[in-house]
């Protein structure tokens, strides 16, 4: 299974990238912690440690692993230690001609 961190939960997801999850299984949503913008350094790493933990218990196929930047780094760096594979979803910036803005999933990258 593809467990999902990330503040996008998958039943927001496009039917491309629900297709591209399926290569691991099916997608689990992990509620992703809150992290204010007022944690110390030793905060964000302890709330970093227990997600990683719960998540590496789960015993997935892969990680799609994004949010607040500290934390998702702390979380996908503890995760590729344990030898599971992360990903974060990739998008492009797509403009209509009616100047509306979105978003394209493209492919889940790897992170190394």
């Amino acid at each position: 299974m593809l467990v999902n961190i990330s503040p996008k939960k998958s039943d927001l997801w496009s039917p491309e990238q629900i297709r591209a999850a399926s290569v691991f299984g099916g997608v689990l949503d992990y509620d992703i912690p809150y992290v204010s913008p007022y944690m110390t350094e030793e905060e964000v790493e302890m709330i970093a440690e227990e997600t990683a933990q719960e998540i590496a218990e789960l015993h997935p196929r892969a990680v799609c692993c994004q949010g607040e930047m500290s934390f998702s780094y702390r979380v996908a760096r503890k995760l590729l230690i344990k030898g599971i594979f992360v990903v974060a979803a990739v998008t492009d910036v797509i403009n209509d001609k009616g100047g509306t803005t979105f978003k394209k999933f493209v492919q889940f990258r790897n992170l190394v």
